[in-house]
């Protein structure tokens, strides 16, 4: 029965200030370990990325993505792994919106369990045309525009069906004659307020 090795990383923050000067020292050891553990498992066929890639959504932080990711297929491919990228976003890889949008702030009503919640959420999930679909979908713009881009020869990305919400998707992989499938889940959509207090009973 084949075997099928993924390499699971998340919140790099790219951005982060205090980043620079550590990362040079961190991706010396991840990359020891890596090589140790390609070593002792063997190819890896897929990198699964979880969330809060960037520090604050923007294209200066995803460029240092780019930067990084591009390190890693490189040393991945000397490994002789040839792995798929499968990402989600974060709370971090959206472009917090002005609190003070009456969208914005319905939709922080509905993750805080206010009055109107119900029917926010109901409006959202049953109508394409929403705002509130809209702001969500503007909120992620920066890390579309990441994603649009990956599929190169580096950072691969598989045949995907898009979900509903930014970042969602549906793939199915296949090595020899064995398919896996995976669903990539946006559960930070509902993080566009700054403030991390809820204000609303619930």
């Amino acid at each position: 029965m084949p075997t099928f090795n993924f390499l699971h990383l998340s919140d790099l923050h790219c951005g982060v200030v205090s980043q620079a000067p550590l990362w040079p020292g961190v991706k010396h050891a991840f990359f020891h370990d890596l090589s140790n553990m390609h070593e002792k498992c063997g190819p890896i066929d897929a990198v699964l990325f979880t969330g809060d890639l960037s520090y604050a959504g923007t294209p200066e932080n995803f460029c240092q993505v780019d930067e990084i990711l591009y390190e890693l297929w490189v040393k991945l491919h000397s490994l002789g792994s040839d792995a798929i990228l499968l990402p989600v976003p974060g709370n971090h890889d959206l472009s917090w919106p002005d609190n003070s949008d009456p969208i914005v702030r319905n939709l922080h009503t509905w993750a805080c369990g206010g009055d109107d919640a119900i029917a926010i959420r109901d409006e959202f999930f049953q109508d394409d045309s929403s705002p509130y679909r809209k702001a969500v979908k503007d909120a992620f713009s920066g890390y579309l525009a990441w994603l649009r881009r990956q599929d190169n020869k580096y950072h691969r990305l598989p045949q995907m069906t898009p979900g509903m919400l930014p970042g969602e998707f549906a793939t199915t992989l296949e090595k020899a004659g064995c398919r896996i499938g995976f669903l990539g889940v946006n559960t930070a959509f509902l993080q566009l307020w700054q403030e991390p207090v809820c204000t609303h009973s619930k």
